[in-house]
């Protein structure tokens, strides 16, 4: 098994070149935007040496001294969150087969178009009902809407956001999940240009010794920990464990998690012979999983003790599998991406405020400078004569109040002479100037408008007027919120595709009686159409039957005015109609339906609104003439 170290060797290769490559295209500007939200405020004061809590200039004889931050890209993510944070959307799963028009329709036999008894077009609405039904209902179980806002500062701040797709059985049963994880743990492919085209994509973890034991079967003694828990600090000291040769300082592990189109690699050219020997055997693998641990001579999922079966081939290409098979799909990673100014020429986006990092500098060294000339001009320096009373001297320097004093009558005639008081000048007003024409062009280029924070220098002199600058306002959040609305659209149909290769019929959801043996049978009719439309072992058909999308967020705030305002004027003309319609012909439907809409777009409850049918009293039968017959 010496091959498993040159491939161990190989894979390592490029993930330190594709974190160069990163650090270059994207780390760098992001990790500085990122230092100006303000995680830790220990640089704001000048020196770094502590002492009983505190920093030393608070003990030094002149005084404190303060490193103000303007933190405006707090500011920033406070302001823009509300426009683009989604409420958990309705999720629609469409087929994706182009409906035929009527004509041609015709022309085939519908009784032999059958899929699991019924007519492909009721099929097809079947299966999107279900799985729009089930996506629907996932979300509030694993909490979706937590795990996109724990992202969403990074994404505003670095430029993206990342979540990783996972399976999770608990006792609502075996559903598709997502969790959240920093930008930081990304690595993509070095040579591509696209996530698309990447060859292969990594996630940085870490995790305890022990958990990869029970997920892997390598003892936890043979994996390389390079750093200590907190417990373990506590027991052990806070010596770091990074590169330590002794295993009882570590046992925290980092370890990547690689995701392959390119098969173990035998492309690349830093291949070696030994790897190379395997092509024979494994070279018609073109997707693996790889779990590398640093300074360890195999992959953990390749442990040479595992793989000392027979069928050793087979055992190596089950344990190469990706966990999720998406890479039958468009977007083929099992990890989903926010991002809102793409490049043209690397995978990586760019932070919505690296246009205004050098105002964002300039702002926080100019407050810094501002009011440490505030501290410096507020002072007054009393020179007293040598010969003034050492009386008044000590009441000069005690600062009390209204403190009584008795002086010489020389000493008083002399007083004037005695003490002088040294004024500063004043703070020269074009500071303030500077700053606030620096801020409004950072408002500019981050979009962070007056009317972004409800305040406006002028007054508007119609509705339509304040539509518009509206409009125009909060275009660049709209902008970034379709981002959004995309990306989630982009994880429904991830895990659309993972609860048709991996969700049995929800039969308890389906409000249906579990069968003997769990197998569903005709009095389980929603879950036997589950199983026979939906549930499938094969990632192309699972991958590529069905669209994902989105319901356009009426939780949005513009959405919801335009929608009342639109509402709102329908009505005015159709409800006469409608009423009018309901009281000849006794149906309440479309009245119903207006009310309906109002509750949609007021977000309130009209069910006690809506109108019962019209009792219609029938006429009674005329009354016959003298002959019998009716008039």
């Amino acid at each position: 098994m010496s091959w498993l170290k040159s491939l161990t060797t190989l894979w390592e290769r490029q993930l330190k070149g594709a974190e160069k490559t990163k650090k270059r295209r994207f780390g760098d500007s992001a990790d500085r935007i990122w230092g100006f939200l303000g995680k830790s405020f220990s640089q704001l004061h000048m020196g770094n040496d502590y002492d009983d809590g505190e920093p030393r200039a608070f003990h030094d004889a002149d005084g404190p001294r303060h490193k103000v931050r303007r933190n405006l890209a707090a500011e920033y993510v406070a302001l823009i969150m509300p426009y683009v944070f989604p409420e958990v959307p309705r999720r629609l799963a469409k087929p994706r087969r182009p409906e035929l028009p009527p004509e041609l329709r015709q022309l085939f036999n519908p009784s032999a178009i059958l899929k699991a008894g019924l007519p492909l077009p009721m099929a097809e609405q079947l299966g999107s009902y279900m799985l729009s039904f089930y996506l629907d209902f996932t979300p509030g179980q694993y909490h979706l809407a937590k795990e996109i806002r724990r992202g969403l500062p990074e994404s505003l701040v670095k430029g993206m956001q990342v979540v990783w797709h996972a399976i999770h059985e608990d006792g609502s049963g075996i559903m598709p999940v997502i969790q959240h994880d920093s930008i930081d743990g990304l690595l993509v492919d070095p040579d591509s240009q696209t996530m698309r085209e990447a060859a292969w994509v990594s996630r940085k973890r870490r995790a305890s010794a022990w958990r990869l034991e029970e997920l892997y079967g390598v003892p936890a003694k043979l994996i390389r920990a390079r750093y200590a828990s907190h417990l373990a600090q506590a027991t052990w000291g806070d010596k770091h464990a990074e590169d330590s040769e002794d295993d009882q300082q570590g046992d925290i592990v980092e370890y990547f998690e690689v995701y392959s189109r390119i098969g173990l690699g035998m492309q690349l050219p830093t291949a070696t012979e030994e790897l190379l020997e395997q092509r024979a055997t494994l070279e018609d693998i073109k997707n693996a999983f790889l779990v590398i641990v640093p300074g360890m001579d195999y992959p953990l999922n390749l442990a040479p003790e595992k793989l000392d079966v027979e069928g050793v081939e087979s055992e190596i290409r089950a344990r190469l599998d990706w966990p999720i098979p998406l890479y039958e799909n468009y977007d083929p990673w099992p990890c989903t991406i926010l991002g809102y100014y793409p490049h043209s020429d690397d995978p990586w986006y760019q932070s919505p405020l690296k246009g205004s990092l050098p105002l964002l500098v300039f702002l926080d060294h100019a407050w810094s400078f501002l009011l440490g000339r505030v501290r410096a001009t507020s002072r007054d320096i009393i020179i007293v004569c040598d010969a003034l009373e050492l009386e008044i001297q000590d009441a000069l320097e005690s600062g009390v109040d209204q403190e009584i004093i008795t002086a010489s009558l020389e000493t008083m005639q002399d007083l004037s002479k005695l003490i002088h008081v040294v004024q500063f000048p004043e703070l020269n007003s074009e500071f303030f100037n500077v700053i606030d024409r620096a801020e409004q062009r950072f408002e500019r280029a981050s979009g962070m408008t007056p009317l972004m924070h409800g305040e406006s220098s002028f007054q508007m002199r119609s509705a339509e007027e304040a539509r518009i600058r509206e409009g125009h306002v909060t275009s660049r959040p709209e902008d970034m919120r379709g981002c959004v609305n995309a990306f989630m659209s982009e994880i429904a149909a991830k895990e659309g595709i993972i609860t048709r290769l991996y969700v049995p019929p929800p039969f308890h959801l389906f409000g249906e009686p579990m069968p003997d043996g769990g197998q569903p049978d005709m009095s389980t009719p929603l879950s036997l159409f589950w199983g026979a439309l939906l549930n499938t072992d094969d990632p192309v058909i699972a991958a590529g039957e069905f669209d994902y999308t989105v319901e356009a967020g009426v939780g949005n705030r513009k959405n919801r005015e335009n929608l009342s305002a639109a509402i709102t004027q329908l009505s005015q003309s159709l409800t006469p109609v409608l009423i009018q319609e309901r009281q000849q012909t006794g149906n309440e439907e479309p009245l119903n339906a207006m009310i309906h809409m109002f509750g949609e777009a007021m977000e309130v409850p009209v069910e006690k609104l809506m109108l019962p049918p019209l009792q219609i009293q029938a006429l009674p039968p005329p009354a016959p003439d003298e002959q019998g017959a009716p008039v």
